[in-house]
């Protein structure tokens, strides 16, 4: 998950060809022009506490997150925002306490309620969105 300014988007969605001799310099300068970054979730985790209850909900956005990413900006950075808190219901009512997941911190694999893991992702997708509403950018998940 990534926060960009919008003024940068024509430089970092025309990356030169991975082979390339300027694709190095472009990553590096992709790089600098990030605001935000954060881990998002792995492949498993999204699909099945992300986006599968989002299709039940009918929320859009975070539907479209697992098969096609998602890039949003403007308006529909309320929008993200409202179907999160909608999500964060549901794992509230329907996702048992009792379930741990395996994450890592620096070099150590730890044990965490899967609440806690989904809550700390939502913490991060909220600080995206504030970051991306106050530079006039916008929110990449891929």
């Amino acid at each position: 998950m990534s926060v960009n300014r919008s003024s940068d988007r024509s430089v970092l969605d025309s990356p030169p060809a991975v082979t390339g001799p300027d694709f190095d310099a472009w990553m590096e300068l992709a790089d600098t022009l990030c605001l935000f970054h954060a881990p998002f979730g792995a492949d498993g985790t999204v699909h099945e506490y992300w986006s599968t209850p989002a299709i039940h909900r009918e929320l859009p956005l975070i539907t479209s997150i697992y098969q096609d990413g998602l890039q949003v900006d403007g308006d529909d950075l309320d929008r993200l925002e409202s179907e999160l808190s909608e999500l964060e219901r549901y794992w509230d009512e329907c996702v048992d306490p009792e379930i741990m997941v395996t994450t890592t911190l620096g070099r150590h694999a730890l044990q965490v309620p899967l609440l806690v893991h989904l809550s700390n992702r939502a913490d991060s997708l909220r600080a995206a969105i504030r970051v991306a509403r106050t530079c006039d950018g916008y929110l990449t998940i891929s």
